[in-house]
This record gives structure tokens, sequence and C-alpha cells, in this order.
């Protein structure tokens, strides 16, 4: 195997030296590149994904490219320069740039326009250099496109952007939520047995739980509201066994149960509500829908949010 000699001999094109190599390969590619009737573009990727302090998500944007043509050929473009003006079927336009040898010297992102990059790597022997058909061969081969930026694709990531921090500040405000409601839980104690005839009259109980389970509802659990755009409304409520439902506001009516997933939970036709199978769930299903939302242990703070659903 013939190894490279690295000399600075950049204006020659001797495959028998690094610089030399580089520049017949890079201008050999080129050549390539002008001799293909419709140059076959890759598809664009690009990760996008969310920022702290939100929750990390990330999604992959695909975007397939059709070109329409190339505008010009630059003559003597310089390695950092585009050698081509492409022009894409939705109108835009794509600098194009080709770089040989592994180093990267184009600074892509100083051009406002699209930039896509054609990259050859030197072959392993420089003897593949001394013949033009085994050059152009090796070179059609192994060649490979590689987009930097693509105009067309920009509405799509910032729509996906758009969409990834919503779900984030969703799964935020669930998380908190469910805090919140732990908290409450954690902190819930059976109340002691006093004699209520030796309280002074600040220290009287509260009036009994005023909504409409307080036969099975968990003592000084939380209720969530959520009143939702399309107008219905549900409570999440918390029963002395443990079980979440979720309670449809006002009343039950006929075809509530159908109103809702299945994969939230099972209907309950003696509570007249749905057991939830995970509570997380249900509340990022109703926080994507909700208009309103009041979370509360006092039943009054939960019937001034929801009576505006009545």
């Amino acid at each position: 195997m013939k190894r490279w000699h690295f000399a600075h001999e950049a204006s020659q094109e001797r495959p028998e030296c690094f610089a030399g190599a580089v520049n017949l390969l890079r201008r050999l590619a080129i050549e390539v590149l002008q001799e293909q009737p419709h140059l076959e573009l890759p598809v664009f990727r690009k990760s996008v994904s969310t920022k702290a302090p939100l929750p990390s998500l990330m999604e992959i944007v695909e975007c397939r490219p059709a070109q329409r043509g190339v505008l010009r050929w630059e003559e003597r473009a310089g390695r950092d320069k585009p050698v081509a003006m492409l022009e894409l079927a939705g109108g835009a336009q794509v600098r194009l740039f080709v770089e040989a040898g592994s180093s990267r010297g184009i600074r892509l992102a100083e051009f406002g326009e699209g930039s896509l990059l054609f990259t050859v790597p030197l072959p392993p022997d420089a003897v593949q250099l001394n013949d033009l058909a085994s050059a152009k061969g090796y070179i059609a081969e192994v060649g490979v496109f590689e987009w930097h930026r693509l105009p067309d694709a920009d509405p799509l990531i910032a729509e996906t952007l758009q969409r990834l921090e919503q779900r984030a500040k969703a799964l935020v405000r669930v998380r908190e939520e469910t805090e919140a409601l732990h908290r409450i839980r954690s902190s819930w104690a059976p109340p002691q047995s006093v004699d209520e005839t030796t309280l002074m009259p600040s220290q009287q109980p509260r009036p009994q739980d005023a909504s409409p389970w307080t036969a099975w509802r968990k003592p000084r659990s939380s209720y969530i509201f959520y009143g939702l755009t399309d107008g219905s409304a549900w409570l999440l409520v918390q029963h002395v066994d443990g079980r979440s439902l979720l309670m449809p506001w006002p009343k039950t009516d006929e075809g509530w149960d159908e109103q809702l997933p299945a994969r939230l939970g099972v209907p309950d036709p003696t509570l007249g509500g749905m057991v939830l199978s995970s509570e997380v769930n249900t509340m990022i299903y109703l926080r994507a829908r909700a208009k309103t939302v009041q979370t509360s242990s006092d039943w009054a703070d939960i019937v001034h949010a929801a009576t505006p659903f009545r």
C-alpha cells in the first residue's frame, strides 16, 4: 500500500502527496457531480429537543426535499466556497459545498441559505487516484451528501419544538399536581376522638363534607376539577379504599362512560364514575384538553370553579 506523504504543495494535484491528493480528489468530485443529470438529494434529519428547565423530550424531524435543478456552477470555487447553487422544488436555494479528506475547513453556519455538503474521504491507497476512471468510480461509491441546513424544514422544526414544549409544560403541571396530591395523602391522619361539648365555638368541627360523595370519599383528600374546552367537566375524587375515581360534573348523564377513552379506566355504575387505571395518565389526558383546573380539599372552592360548567 502506498502511504500519503505530507507536503506543502496545495497548488498542485499530485496523488503521491497529501495536499495534492486532496486537491485532485476535490476537483474530480466536482466533475462527478457535474456529470450527474440529476443529483439524488439525501433525506434531511434533525434532532429537535426541549431545553432545561423543561423536561427533556426529543423527536427526529425528517424531510425529503426534491431538487428542481442547478441554477449555476461556480468556476474555480475555493475550498471554503460553494461550488454550485441548487434550487429545490419549493423554490428554496441551497449552496452546495464539496470537501475532500477528513478535515472540515468549511464554516457552513455563515451562510443564510440552505447548505449541503458532499464529502469524499481519501482512499487508503494513492494508486486509486492515478487512473481517472478508478478515481471517479471511487468518488461515486464513497461520496456522501450531508445536510447542514434545509430551509424547507424550518417550519416543521419550529412546529415540532412548539409541540414538544407544550407536552413538556403539561408534564410539569401534572407532576406538580401529583406531588401536591401525594403530600395531601401523606399528611392525612385519622381524626382524634374528642368530646365536642368541651370545645370552644371556634374549635367546633367544620360542617360535614357537602359533596355528593361524602359516604365513600376519603376524608380530607383533595379534589381536582377539570373543566374541558368542549364544555364537559370532571372531578377526580379519592375513595376511602384507595381507589381514584373520575366523576362527571354536575351529574351522571346517560352515555357519560363513552366520553372518555377506555384506557383511562373502568366505569363503576354503583358509584357513578370511572375507576382509574392510572391517575397520572388521566391527568395528562385531561390537562391537555382543560380550560379550567382547580385543586382543593375544600368543596366550596371546587363548586366555585365548576359553576360555569353547570
